[in-house]
């Protein structure tokens, strides 16, 4: 199977000051030109665009056209906090005219003031609702909610669903992660033992319940987040740096948003030459060699495709359960 997955990290620079991650401590470097991401291969089926801020980029369309001219059966989902309304509402008309199909992710952490304490900025939860009100105005469908569980926000997750369900949205949940590449999570900001399983296992029971397989492939991720983060094990596979890769924002190519193994630079090379360097081969080697451990959408997503049976039998037998009311 060739690489189907990518995590392009556009820029550091962040106008957050969340309690879960640091970028925003980060000095910023260098940030590649649009061009660069021409160099993207055509195998991606799935791009995540995140930061930092994405729309911090001033040559956001320039990046989305790029992107999209490189590898044209791909996804484009694009993650913002949502903090800068006015621009992203100047933005997104620019957006939807290069891709009406363009998935938007909006990160939210709790309601009202719980949100703001989580993000570090006042009145970031009414911003978010700003912004998710220009994309819902000018015609984008695939709209969701990204929501991190961390010891700041309990009782949380299930106000944030709720509000999706409310709004037709779908929710993203995810546990802090700690990265030495890429969050650089503080120590405290893991929840709580137990917490996340009491809050997403009803959630779970819904969306298995739904007439949405997406919903129930989301159940299945929701499943294995609550195992990873009670057991520190991922119950599927780790294909980073083979069907998976991220990119930071001054053209290093990582296996993935965890391990600090670099594999070259885009920016230097064509992406053919920099996956088969020796760089990479070890880099490779290493992912089986990694005991961080991690959980999230842009690299299980891959390892799902590539399970379908797991996956459905999970499914299976989970909203069999659920409709009768048992618990899994």
């Amino acid at each position: 199977m060739s690489v189907r997955d990518a995590v392009l990290a556009l820029s550091y620079r962040c106008n957050a000051r969340c309690v879960m991650c640091q970028i925003w401590k980060v000095k910023p470097g260098p940030e590649i030109k649009a061009d660069v991401f021409s160099r993207l291969p055509k195998s991606l089926r799935d791009i995540n665009l995140t930061g930092g801020e994405p729309f911090l980029r001033e040559d956001l369309p320039e990046i989305v056209a790029a992107v999209k001219a490189a590898c044209p059966r791909a996804r484009l989902t694009l993650i913002s906090n949502g903090l800068l309304p006015d621009r992203i509402g100047k933005i997104l008309p620019l957006l939807y005219r290069l891709d009406p199909r363009l998935g938007l992710g909006f990160s939210l952490d709790g309601i009202g003031e719980v949100h703001d304490r989580v993000r570090g900025v006042p009145g970031a939860y009414l911003r978010v609702r700003r912004s998710l009100e220009f994309a819902r105005a000018l015609g984008f469908t695939d709209v969701r909610f990204s929501f991190t569980q961390t010891r700041h926000n309990p009782g949380a997750l299930a106000q944030v669903y709720a509000l999706g369900r409310e709004l037709g949205l779908e929710l993203s949940a995810t546990v802090a992660h700690d990265s030495a590449l890429y969050f650089r999570t503080p120590a405290n900001a893991a929840p709580e033992d137990g917490r996340l399983r009491r809050e997403l296992s009803p959630i779970i029971r819904q969306e298995l319940t739904s007439f949405s397989p997406k919903r129930w492939a989301r159940a299945y991720f929701d499943s294995g987040l609550i195992e990873f983060a009670e057991q520190g094990r991922r119950r599927l596979p780790c294909r980073a740096g083979r069907d998976v890769f991220f990119l930071d924002p001054e053209g290093g190519v990582f296996p993935c948003p965890v391990l600090n193994r670099k594999m070259g630079n885009l920016a230097l090379v064509g992406f053919d030459e920099l996956w088969q360097s020796a760089a990479a081969v070890e880099a490779r080697r290493q992912v089986g060699k990694c005991r961080h451990g991690c959980w999230m959408v842009c690299t299980v997503r891959s390892a799902m495709y590539r399970h379908p049976h797991r996956v459905l039998g999970w499914i299976a037998k989970h909203k069999l359960r659920s409709h009768l009311g048992l618990k899994s």
